[in-house]
């Protein structure tokens, strides 16, 4: 059986050479940060995986800054797959092609938050619990 060199592979190896480097992983929230913001502007797109995107932001940023450590490695790990693969500019839709090209990585962020969903739902109660 031939190995998978699709874009989601690509995206699963840059992922596993972040994940465990503080800088690298705080430099790919600041580019993710940064291609949404200009996503949502340029095309008014203010969506589920939008929303999803900046909690896996505050996830990561809560976790580099050591106030919420309860983040489990593979979570981690998916976390920073989504991210990589929604700064890719060429994967299964290229971003060139407006809207569609963000309909392949709304699907990849929101698989992947759906199969964290328990954990996006504690840091959620542990930041609501924090918000005073």
């Amino acid at each position: 059986m031939a190995k998978d060199r699709g874009p989601l592979h690509e995206a699963r190896k840059r992922a596993k050479e972040i994940v465990n480097d503080n800088d690298k992983l705080k430099q790919l929230v600041r580019e993710a940060r940064n291609k949404l913001d200009k996503q949502e502007k340029k095309n008014g797109l203010i969506s589920s995986a939008s929303r999803i995107l900046r909690t896996f932001f505050r996830m990561i940023k809560s976790y580099l800054n050591g106030s919420y450590r309860e983040v489990p490695w593979q979570t981690l790990l998916l976390i920073t797959l989504a991210l990589v693969y929604f700064l890719m500019p060429i994967d299964l839709i290229p971003d060139f092609i407006p809207v569609a090209g963000f309909l392949d990585d709304a699907t990849v962020i929101a698989g992947i938050a759906k199969s964290l969903q328990s954990d996006i739902k504690a840091f959620a109660e542990w930041e609501a619990s924090n918000e005073d």
